[in-house]
């Protein structure tokens, strides 16, 4: 998602329709009822992960911001800044530059982070995951710098001055670098292997500015799964701090109750590393689309949530991303019903306005056990 016009673009899922369209095969049929039963009882128990949420605000404008800003900071123990398809000042910064312009556009969320834990995810692949992403001046990557592929060795350094100044800008605790790189292992094989060597450079980079930074590449777990990738876990070695997934189980038509056991773990036959949730969530309504279909409740995305937090526990994860603070009703009643982007119109941890859900009840009761994060 892009830090510019970033609520009134409606480009903001595009990339999304490939991956439901790879999972059309194993869909599940599932039950949609709207009754809310009572919220079972949450544990008092130290909390060994932190709770995170984007700051993805349901409309455009200054007050939709602010009023984001502070209820997530009331309501999570790590900021979640999901930096997708951010536009490069591609030129200046292979000339060592970071323009003032480009600079200032981070200033808000820096300010506004300061003091807490932060988590941030930048990418140099655009939203549908198949290219570079595009010049900050409105073109595409600069012919001048040489070709727009991951083996361009000014693109490549370039992209790691722009990931420094972002964790000298933001300090954060966590960092992903590259957001659902698997995509592009299907879009550009001939590729994907140089965009692993970046991903290696640029963790060195940070890690020379800050050792202790937790970085790591995110990918599509659906995707991932569905696509028998789970081998690429293994390209991402020795450099590889978290193996950390973008889950939306209802995309597949998966429910609490279907979820398999082994949705996360099955992955540790590929790499021992802790896993974190990036990014997730699930709808409080059902979706029909053109591509597929999901299941959504009230009852079933609050219980999808105590199936991931019991499994946060289970797994021993850092931290999970759960993406969007509130229903974006204004947003998507902009488009068709079908369209991919409504099938995240109602993940909010709060219905419109910030108001409860049977959701925000098991969100907020965990969050106020005491936090003892884990390593």
């Amino acid at each position: 998602m892009t830090i510019r016009n970033l609520v009134s673009d409606s480009r903001l899922m595009k990339y999304r329709l490939p991956v439901y369209l790879a999972l059309a095969g194993f869909l599940v049929a599932a039950e949609c009822g709207e009754d809310v039963t009572p919220n079972p009882p949450v544990s008092e128990a130290p909390r060994r992960f932190r709770m995170s949420l984007t700051t993805f605000a349901p409309e455009p404008g200054r007050e939709a911001r602010d009023r984001t800003w502070n209820f997530v900071r009331d309501r999570a123990d790590l900021i979640g800044l999901h930096y997708d398809d951010v536009e490069l000042p591609w030129e200046e910064l292979d000339a060592s530059r970071i323009p003032d312009d480009f600079r200032e556009e981070f200033e808000p969320d820096a300010r506004d982070a300061r003091g807490r834990a932060v988590y941030v995810a930048i990418t140099p692949l655009e939203e549908n995951r198949s290219e570079v992403v595009a010049d900050a001046g409105g073109g595409p990557f600069p012919a001048s710098l040489g070709p727009a592929l991951f083996s361009n060795p000014r693109l490549r350094r370039a992209f790691a001055r722009y990931a420094v100044f972002i964790q000298e800008t933001f300090q954060p605790v966590y960092m992903a670098v590259g957001i659902e790189v698997n995509l592009y292992a299907l879009r550009n094989p001939a590729d994907f292997e140089h965009l692993v060597t970046l991903y290696e450079e640029t963790y060195d980079a940070l890690k020379a500015v800050d050792p202790a930074l937790v970085i790591f590449p995110t990918l599509q777990h659906e995707f991932l799964v569905g696509n028998g990738q789970q081998p690429l876990l293994e390209d991402f070695e020795p450099r590889l701090d978290r193996i950390g997934l973008a889950t939306y189980p209802s995309s597949a038509g998966l429910t609490p109750s279907t979820l398999p056991i082994d949705y996360f773990s099955q992955l540790r036959a590929f790499s021992n590393r802790g896993i974190v949730i990036t990014e997730t969530g699930y709808g409080s309504r059902p979706f029909d689309g053109d591509a597929f279909d999901a299941p959504g409740s009230n009852e079933l995305q609050r219980d999808y949530l105590v199936w991931l937090l019991d499994q946060t526990e289970s797994q021993s994860m850092s931290f999970i991303v759960w993406f969007f603070p509130t229903d974006i009703p204004n947003i998507v009643n902009q488009l068709p019903e079908s369209s991919g982007l409504a099938f995240f119109g109602y993940m909010g941890v709060t219905a419109a306005g910030f108001q409860e859900k049977a959701l925000t009840r098991v969100w907020r009761e965990n969050l106020a056990r005491p936090l003892v994060p884990s390593p």
